[in-house]
Protein backbone atom coordinates (compact mmCIF):
# COMPACT_ATOMS: atom_id res chain seq x y z
CA UNK A 1 0.00 0.00 0.00
CA UNK A 2 3.04 2.63 0.87
CA UNK A 3 4.08 1.63 -2.41
CA UNK A 4 1.58 2.52 -4.48
CA UNK A 5 0.98 6.16 -2.45
CA UNK A 6 4.44 6.52 -2.97
CA UNK A 7 3.99 5.65 -7.04
CA UNK A 8 0.77 7.87 -7.28
CA UNK A 9 2.73 10.91 -5.29
CA UNK A 10 5.76 10.93 -7.88
CA UNK A 11 2.74 11.28 -10.31
CA UNK A 12 1.98 14.36 -9.17
CA UNK A 13 5.64 15.72 -8.78
CA UNK A 14 6.35 14.91 -12.38
CA UNK A 15 7.98 11.34 -12.75
CA UNK A 16 8.85 10.30 -15.98
CA UNK A 17 5.80 7.63 -15.81
CA UNK A 18 2.06 8.15 -16.33
CA UNK A 19 -1.27 6.90 -15.32
CA UNK A 20 -0.81 4.17 -17.67
CA UNK A 21 2.38 2.56 -16.35
CA UNK A 22 1.18 2.84 -13.29
CA UNK A 23 -2.53 1.34 -13.42
CA UNK A 24 -0.54 -1.72 -15.44
CA UNK A 25 1.51 -1.64 -12.20
CA UNK A 26 -1.39 -1.67 -9.58
CA UNK A 27 -3.57 -4.43 -11.42
CA UNK A 28 -0.68 -6.71 -10.98
CA UNK A 29 -0.14 -5.91 -7.67
CA UNK A 30 -3.48 -6.03 -6.25
CA UNK A 31 -3.73 -9.76 -8.26
CA UNK A 32 -0.89 -10.31 -6.39
CA UNK A 33 -1.79 -9.65 -3.21
CA UNK A 34 -5.50 -10.79 -3.79
CA UNK A 35 -3.66 -14.12 -4.71
CA UNK A 36 -0.97 -14.63 -1.68
CA UNK A 37 -3.17 -13.29 1.18
CA UNK A 38 -5.74 -16.10 0.36
CA UNK A 39 -3.14 -19.14 0.01
CA UNK A 40 -1.74 -17.37 3.16
CA UNK A 41 -5.03 -17.11 4.76
CA UNK A 42 -5.86 -20.87 3.52
CA UNK A 43 -2.87 -22.14 4.49
CA UNK A 44 -3.18 -20.79 8.25
CA UNK A 45 -6.58 -21.91 8.48
CA UNK A 46 -6.00 -25.59 7.39
CA UNK A 47 -3.11 -25.70 10.04
CA UNK A 48 -4.89 -24.77 12.59
CA UNK A 49 -8.12 -26.60 11.81
CA UNK A 50 -6.24 -29.76 11.60
CA UNK A 51 -6.68 -30.99 14.97
CA UNK A 52 -10.33 -30.51 14.83
CA UNK A 53 -10.74 -31.88 11.85
CA UNK A 54 -8.95 -35.41 13.57
CA UNK A 55 -10.93 -35.57 16.34
CA UNK A 56 -14.34 -34.98 14.21
CA UNK A 57 -13.42 -37.48 12.87
CA UNK A 58 -12.49 -39.59 15.99
CA UNK A 59 -15.80 -38.52 17.07
CA UNK A 60 -17.61 -40.27 13.57
CA UNK A 61 -15.58 -43.23 13.89
CA UNK A 62 -16.53 -43.90 17.52
CA UNK A 63 -20.33 -42.97 16.89
CA UNK A 64 -20.88 -39.88 19.07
Amino acid sequence: MLDTLVVFAALHAGAPFGYAHWLAWLWYTVLANMAGGLLVVTLLRLVRSKDLIVEERADVAAGD
